[in-house]
């Protein structure tokens, strides 16, 4: 009983139950197919702290009813980058967009960068995008670039012989198409001990469909009114030159 407890206290950590909530902030109006969600500051992620840190997100116009497409950005100073944890999620969708990167077998500590300069998580479909779990190295440089996220839903404190080849399943498909109004989370965790990190600032975009206007309905029937009407002239003419 007592495993099974602490096991549901870890998952429950795990999914940023626990998590200290750093602010509430709106996805802005409408500019073109997409909605952003900012925020600049200066967040500590406790170190060695599965409950992190987390931003409530919402989302709310009614006119939209699913996404077509997201990007997330974020800076984060210091730390070991084979610590840092993180993810977005919404509803039943969950983006995993860092699990201890270049955490495996051969590095258990994982990467040795240090920090995040402003990186990019796209689509993880897009072909040319390089899994950011694959991005190690040993330098104090903060990581930079765009990347596919990581997508590997395991427990941040899994054995590290556990990432390698594990399911990349929380990407942003598990988000694409759904309905993006309500409430959104952004989650950072230190699962490691010493280098803390500090969050500076993020950026979410989420892309919508071309919204289906009335008057481009009613300019649609206009026209294809209109071609019916001249394929009856033509036809009804066609027939008395007969």
């Amino acid at each position: 009983m007592k495993t099974l407890i602490k096991l549901l206290a870890l998952a429950f950590a795990f999914t940023g139950g626990t998590a200290n909530i750093v602010a509430a902030v709106d996805f802005g109006s409408r500019v073109g197919d997409t909605y952003t969600a900012t925020w600049s500051g200066s967040a500590a992620i406790p170190d060695n702290n599965l409950s992190g840190v987390a931003f409530s997100l919402n989302f709310n116009d009614s006119s939209v009813s699913q996404i077509s497409g997201m990007t997330v950005s974020f800076a984060i100073t210091g730390g070991w980058n084979g610590d840092m944890y993180a993810y977005l999620s919404h509803g039943d969708g969950q983006v995993v967009l860092l699990n201890r990167i270049g955490r495996s077998l051969a590095t258990p500590d994982g990467s040795g960068t240090s920090g995040f300069d402003l990186n990019t998580f796209a689509l993880s479909s897009a072909p040319l995008l390089t899994d950011v779990h694959a991005a190690a190295g040993t330098t104090a440089a903060p990581l930079v670039g765009t990347y596919a996220p990581d997508g590997r839903k395991i427990l941040p404190t899994a054995d590290a012989p556990t990432f390698d080849g594990a399911a990349r399943d929380a990407t942003f498909t598990t988000l694409l198409g759904s309905d993006p109004n309500g409430n959104w989370t952004l989650f950072f965790a230190d699962v490691g001990p010493g280098n803390p990190f500090t969050l500076t600032e993020f950026r979410i975009v989420a892309e919508v469909p071309e919204p289906v206007t009335w008057g481009l309905l009613a300019f649609a029937t206009i026209f294809g009114g209109g071609q019916l009407l001249r394929l009856a002239r033509q036809r009804f003419a066609a027939a008395m030159v007969r």
